[in-house]
């Protein structure tokens, strides 16, 4: 099975220069598992994950996505998210609908 990966990039132009953005969707591929990205997870402001049937979010993929904006996991089988979740200082919304979690971790704090 062939996966493809919806990815888009987006230039704003702003004072000092252009800045890039980067989106990742990945979502309504049924997904157990997250593949091991080749790209920059860096540069990545837009997550889709929505619509799969991931148990779980790696630690340290969550570590790596240091400008993260926006995190959709909704619709999946998820039990909690990552401690690590509290690593992603820029995260403005995050969607977890429509899985089996009862709590957030506390780290989340962290991410005002």
């Amino acid at each position: 099975m062939r996966m493809e990966a919806k990815t888009s990039e987006r230039a704003e132009s702003e004072s000092d220069g252009v800045k890039k953005e980067q989106e990742l969707d990945l979502s309504g591929m049924s997904l157990d598992s997250l593949p091991n990205p080749s790209i920059n997870l860096g540069t990545i402001t837009k997550l889709d994950l929505s619509n799969n049937n991931l148990q779980s979010i790696p630690e340290s993929l969550t570590a790596r996505l240091l400008n993260l904006v926006v995190l959709d996991v909704h619709s999946n089988q998820l039990r909690a998210l990552p401690n690590s979740i509290g690593c992603l200082s820029k995260l403005k919304a995050l969607n977890v609908s429509g899985n089996l979690m009862e709590s957030l971790p506390k780290t989340i704090e962290d991410c005002r």
